[in-house]
């Protein structure tokens, strides 16, 4: 990590249920898969799980996805680096609900700026809006003379 300021986390997080293997797992309707991401300051710089004090911590709620079925949820976030002692770090990712659940491509990088917010696209409507207002923009107005 050195010196950088963030400790930047893409991860696609899904429940899972099975229909074997002492199945179901996931047996609420409200059991969704809830991730703890917490950066610890690691003095030490040994292999070590949460020993140093807490950088910063977020969570990341998934969807309750269909039995034998991953509806992955991706999370883009970046984690605080202020106050590490020596430029070691260290990262526990812990599942705080939703029974059964996994996480995959999971991307760490180091950064001095926390990554974007995820573009929000814009629906059909809109666009169909745009182009409506565009047309009307364009109309040239009647020329009448009276």
């Amino acid at each position: 990590m050195g010196a950088f300021d963030f400790f930047n986390v893409q991860i696609d997080i899904s429940s899972i249920d099975l229909s074997t293997f002492g199945a179901p797992f996931v047996t609420a309707p409200n059991d969704l898969p809830v991730f703890q991401f917490t950066l610890f300051d690691n003095p030490s710089g040994a292999n070590t799980t949460g020993g140093g004090a807490v950088l910063d911590q977020t969570t990341l709620t998934g969807t309750r996805s269909a039995r034998d079925t991953f509806d992955w949820t991706t999370g883009l976030f970046g984690l605080s680096t202020a106050g590490n002692s020596n430029g070691n770090v260290t990262l526990q990712i812990d599942l705080l609900a939703g029974g059964y659940a996994a996480f995959d491509n999971l991307t760490i990088t180091a950064a001095d700026t926390p990554p974007p917010p995820p573009a929000v696209p814009l629906p059909a409507t809109g666009w169909l809006l745009l182009a409506a207002l565009g047309a009307l923009g364009l109309r040239k107005p009647s020329s009448r003379h009276t």
